[in-house]
């Protein structure tokens, strides 16, 4: 990594993406990608950082500006961007992982009903190409939300045409739980528009709960996994039927 970064810089003045002027570059300003070819996919997001007992101590400066985060992508097709995608919104939108698996030697891998696999960018990517979620779109701003609080028809179009999420709270609880409604469908081979791979089409919904609400799918005694926005994935459903209860508490 640090070699990379370093004969970079006799090409690059990192310091020209500096915008804000306090000699440190973060991810908003400069996205740093390190690609490498491997027989392995895999991608990571990292510190930019020397080992703790280097010489020139932990930070790394170059052109006055200390590096903060990269992503490294080991790949051997660079066509397939999937993971990149993923590894981007870790770092550009700062979002969580949200796959949630437990492995055992010798049995298949289970997953948690809170775990939305395929139908989102930051769980199963690598089987296709999911949009974002409709829980972190909205907390990233990128659609508005449409409350229906009360009972309508409603016209839910396809999320590659569609910058709307239906938000269906749950009333009584004063917005610490509601639901979040999307028309999922999958795309065309090498849809510029993603969704490609998926593996049903339909109605999907999302269920949201806020860290300080009570739901009986959810163990309230189960230390979250915490992150900026501060919401928990409760369970995700194509179906609309809720999962059995038996949920993990999970960050996002």
């Amino acid at each position: 990594w640090l070699e990379a970064l370093e004969a970079l810089d006799n090409e690059v003045d990192y310091s020209i993406y500096d915008k804000d002027g306090d000699g440190v570059l973060k991810p908003t300003e400069l996205g740093i990608v390190i690609v490498s070819a491997s027989d392995h996919e895999h991608g990571v997001v990292r510190n930019v950082e020397r080992c703790s007992n280097a010489a020139q101590g932990k930070y790394v400066v170059l052109d006055g500006v200390r590096l903060t985060r990269a992503t490294q992508w080991t790949t051997q097709d660079a066509s397939s961007m999937s993971t990149l995608t993923h590894e981007l919104a870790h770092l550009l939108l700062n979002l969580n992982d949200m796959d949630n698996y437990k492995d055992v030697e010798g049995q298949p891998r289970t997953h948690s009903p809170t775990d939305p696999r395929h139908y989102s960018l930051m769980s199963e990517n690598w089987v296709g190409t999911p949009h974002i979620d409709a829980m972190n779109k909205l907390a990233l701003g990128w659609v508005p939300p449409v409350v229906v609080d009360k009972s309508r028809w409603l016209q839910v179009t396809d999320v590659k045409d569609s910058a709307t999420v239906y938000v269906l709270p749950r009333l009584g609880s004063q917005g610490k739980e509601y639901f979040l409604l999307e028309n999922r469908q999958p795309g065309r081979v090498d849809d510029p528009l993603f969704d490609e791979g998926l593996p049903d089409e339909g109605l999907a919904v999302w269920h949201i709960i806020d860290p300080d609400g009570s739901n009986a799918s959810v163990d309230l005694a189960t230390p979250p996994m915490c992150s900026a926005d501060n919401r928990w994935l409760v369970d995700v459903d194509d179906d609309g039927v809720e999962s059995p209860k038996n949920n993990v508490r999970r960050g996002v």
